[in-house]
């Protein structure tokens, strides 16, 4: 089963953009921006956007969308991939930087 075929199954077509998705997709940097996702899958796109102020959500979210932990996923074309990895790395590293120690956010 792909990403889309359980949404266009049951309405007919992969569900849009939501505003609040095209909004979040407005203010990302344009080089970390997946616009390709989006395009192309809206209903992850919307969900990240839904996520986005939610740092341990989100973290487990994007690896859940890169790892196939069920054994039968058929997985995101490359650019998808690729995309949704630059995007993971820009948020763990500049929007929710992880931190390693107790110590790395005491000035």
């Amino acid at each position: 089963m792909t990403a889309t075929s359980s949404y266009s199954a049951s309405t007919g077509s992969p569900p849009a953009l939501s505003p609040a998705a095209a909004e979040w997709l407005a203010g990302l940097p344009a080089e970390r921006a997946p616009r390709q996702m989006a395009e192309a899958f809206p209903h992850v796109a919307n969900q990240i956007a839904c996520m986005w102020k939610t740092p341990r959500l989100l973290d487990r979210y994007l690896d859940d969308l890169l790892v196939d932990r069920r054994g039968n996923r058929q997985g995101f074309p490359f650019p998808v991939a690729f995309e949704i990895m630059q995007l993971r790395d820009y948020y763990q590293s500049v929007v929710f930087p992880l931190k390693t120690c107790f110590w790395d956010g005491v000035s």
